[in-house]
Order: structure tokens, then C-alpha cells, then sequence
């Protein structure tokens, strides 16, 4: 089996969940760890291994990662374009940016580099969503219907 390079950016909580996960899946190797604070990604680096920086350039300069999971503040989104653009996978914790426009850029990068992506939206994959969802467009084609008659 093909050992899987993974790096996180943003070193917060729930980056912490997602290296505890990563670590019980066989053949991924969480292999660094990037935050603006250096404490923080040198902390995950000592619990859980691999590398830590403080900027994306010496991270993907220095390994070989095959996938990226973003768990920074939606505010501090763009970093990761650089990883996109060497055509690393990349998972983003929701929401993938705080304006239409930064979303964009991402989107772009991630179409034109082709590469693997997905959005930690996990809610969408529950039946409670479909059923809400069947539930506001009840709602609103009622109101509709109520305004036109």
C-alpha cells in the first residue's frame, strides 16, 4: 500500500481532531504541520510527528505531501493556493472562504490544477439534511402561494 503524505495548516482545535483521526487510518503519515503561530505547529509536530513551519513555501519545498488539510480560519484562506498549484489534494474545513470572491480564486485553482478536493460540509451526508431540505421548500412554495392568491 501507498504510504499517504498528509500536512495540516492551522494548528487550532479542530485540526487536532483531524490529526487524531488521520493517525488510526493505515498508510496515512501526517508528515508536517503549518500555523502563523510556530509554538502551535512545532506542539503538533512533537504529538503527532513530522515537521512544522510557520509558511506553506519551506512546507511544500522541503516534502513530498499528497494531501493538505486547511483547519485555518475561513479569514485566513489563500495560503493553500500554493499547494493547489503543485497539485496537492486538499481538504478544507467549512466554510472554504469568508467572501464569493476569495471562494473563487480557490475554485479556479482547484479547476485548473485538477486536483482532488473536498469541503468538510458533514451534515450534507445525513438524513436530517434532506429532510430539511424538502421541509423549506414546502415552506416556501406555500408562502409563495399565499402571496399570489
Amino acid at each position: 500500500m501507498k504510504e499517504i503524505n498528509v500536512a495540516i495548516i492551522g494548528c487550532g482545535g479542530i485540526a487536532s481532531v483531524h490529526a487524531e483521526r488521520l493517525m488510526k487510518i493505515e498508510g496515512v503519515r501526517l508528515k508536517a504541520f503549518m500555523d502563523v503561530d510556530e509554538k502551535r505547529a512545532k506542539s503538533f509536530s512533537e504529538k503527532f510527528g513530522g515537521q512544522h513551519y510557520s509558511n506553506i513555501d519551506p512546507l511544500i519545498k522541503n516534502e513530498h505531501i499528497d494531501a493538505l488539510f486547511v483547519a485555518t480560519p475561513p479569514f485566513a484562506r489563500g495560503e493553500e493556493v500554493k499547494a493547489i498549484e503543485k497539485g496537492i489534494a486538499v481538504f478544507f474545513e467549512k466554510p472554504v472562504a469568508l467572501t464569493l470572491s476569495k471562494a473563487e480564486e480557490i475554485l479556479n485553482s482547484i479547476k485548473r490544477y485538477s486536483v482532488i478536493n473536498s469541503v468538510g460540509y458533514m451534515w450534507r451526508y445525513l438524513d436530517i439534511s434532506s429532510i430539511a431540505q424538502e421541509e423549506v421548500r414546502k415552506t416556501v412554495l406555500l408562502q409563495w402561494f399565499l402571496a399570489n392568491t
